[in-house]
């Protein structure tokens, strides 16, 4: 009998001449160039965190960032794995950074044009507290917490999930 491990990955086939089983590998997926360009920009935020970071290694950042193994966060630098929205999200969330900035699709996407508008109202909200109604708000932290909240992709996970 197959371990479960090598049914999942790979495809099985019976062969109806010799009634054997077969193993073929599973198909690759498909890496698009905007894959390849995203890989590329992923990477070089990944130098610049390394410039700043000079102690940590991909196998630990991996795995507590991503909770992924060293090797699959590799192929993700190197363009060999497809990345996924939530992917590319995940690595704009981890570096700190603009989506936009990983993945062009994110400057034309519903999800990010609403997080945009709701941190615009936010602002225009919290900038009518501070001027009409006394409050400090970049000392305020329930006001700190709400707009640094708004403003990070996971915002932008839970509205592709929907």
């Amino acid at each position: 009998m197959l371990d479960s491990a090598l049914k999942k990955q790979n495809e099985i086939k019976l062969s109806k001449e010799s009634n054997k089983v077969q193993v073929v590998a599973a198909p690759k997926r498909f890496v698009s160039d905007e894959d390849i360009e995203t890989s590329r920009k992923i990477y070089n935020l990944w130098k610049e965190y390394k410039k700043a970071h000079k102690d940590v290694c991909q196998k630990t950042f991996a795995k507590e960032k991503f909770g992924w193994s060293q090797g699959l966060f590799s192929q993700y630098l190197t363009g060999k794995v497809p990345i996924s929205l939530k992917t590319a999200l995940k690595f704009a969330e981890v570096f700190e950074c603009d989506p936009g900035d990983i993945r062009d699709e994110f400057k034309n996407t519903k999800a990010y044009d609403l997080n945009v508008k709701m941190a615009k109202q936010l602002t225009q909200v919290l900038s009518y507290l501070k001027n009409n109604c006394g409050v400090d708000v970049e000392n305020d932290s329930l006001c700190t917490e709400i707009l640094a909240t708004l403003s990070t992709p996971s915002i932008l996970l839970a509205l592709l999930d929907n």
